[in-house]
């Protein structure tokens, strides 16, 4: 069994968004580097036992010494996440598999939503997604 972050990093990097452990990170975010993209998981929607689909949320979060960075981050995440599947009709999706897990799509929940500035000044942008996850 994958984990869903760790397969959502390495997809992100295979989309030439950043490198794994340098500046594109799961579950934790470092206190370096200043620009960085971190992918969270958190509880979504109960599974679906005939379907062997499992629906948690996924947050992204970029920090970046400048705003309009972070901001076109998220939306170039935005754009290679949405292009996995089809979200209206899984049984038309194409999905993805990431080490051996199956996702038939991941759907924006959210716009880019600003969190906050760290105590370094450095701007915290995030976006909600919920993904489809094979079982």
């Amino acid at each position: 069994m994958s984990i869903m972050v760790k397969d959502i990093a390495d997809y992100l990097a295979t989309k030439g968004i950043g490198t794994v452990t340098v500046d594109l990170f799961y579950g934790s975010e470092p206190s370096s580097p200043n620009d960085c993209i971190t992918v969270y998981e958190y509880g979504g929607s109960p599974p679906d036992l005939q379907a062997e689909l499992e629906f948690p949320g996924l947050q992204v979060r970029a920090r970046n010494d400048s705003y309009t960075s972070a901001r076109e981050k998220l939306g170039a995440i935005q754009t290679a996440l949405e292009q996995i599947g089809n979200e209206y009709d899984p049984t038309l999706a194409e999905g993805i598999t990431i080490n051996g897990t199956f996702y038939p799509s991941i759907k924006a929940v959210s716009g880019v939503l600003p969190l906050r500035e760290d105590e370094s000044e450095r701007t915290i942008l995030v976006q909600n997604y919920t993904v489809m996850k094979g079982r």
